[in-house]
């Protein structure tokens, strides 16, 4: 309380009626330091806004030849048997040779229109194909959720039960026969004697 006391000037005791002025004394404060704002009005800078990503289709943004480069186009191999290079569908036995010269052009003309005749059908056959293909695997697919999975659900709890049933036929009529059967053959006993001539 007493350092509280020489920081704010004593309050006279007599009576503010009587005319007698009074002062306050604030308390001390470091130079430089301003008031906090009790505005509450926002400053004049305007927030930033996120800036929206650019969704991209996986490969579009690849180079046409970096993008025909990529090695994987078959990764489940599903297409092993398909090889149709020059080395997989021509070769010469041996008594058979062709000149270098002309063994380099032919290959490269086979590979050259090779690709030119696939890259044109291809362009053609490839969008209105993955259409159909689209519609028949979804078409598939849809009977097969819905309907063919369930039956054999359905059939699995039935023959589940007809399993039951039938274990209980078996050994309720088969059981006491093969029993019998095993203990007529079990009193048997065989001897083999050696006789020497």
């Amino acid at each position: 309380m007493a350092e509280k006391q020489d920081d704010v000037a004593q309050l006279p005791t007599e009576d503010v009626t009587s005319g007698e002025e009074f002062v306050v004394v604030e308390e001390n404060k470091p130079e430089g330091s301003k008031p906090p704002s009790r505005d509450p009005s926002p400053t004049n800078e305007k927030p930033e806004k996120p800036k929206k990503k650019k969704k991209r289709v996986k490969g579009l943004e690849l180079p046409v030849q970096v993008f025909k480069s990529r090695s994987e186009r078959d990764p489940e191999k599903i297409n092993q048997d398909l090889r149709v290079n020059f080395d997989d569908v021509i070769a010469e036995p041996e008594g058979f040779y062709t000149p270098k010269y002309s063994w380099h052009l032919s290959k490269e003309v086979y590979g050259f229109s090779k690709g030119c005749c696939y890259s044109v059908a291809s362009f053609f056959c490839s969008i209105p194909a993955a259409f159909l293909w689209g519609i028949w695997f979804a078409f598939i697919a849809c009977l097969n959720i819905w309907l063919l999975v369930p039956l054999r659900r359905c059939h699995n709890i039935k023959m589940s039960l007809w399993k039951s049933f039938w274990g209980v036929f078996v050994s309720a009529i088969f059981d006491p026969i093969f029993q019998s059967i095993g203990m007529i053959f079990s009193n048997m006993k065989i001897q083999s004697d050696k006789y020497e001539v």
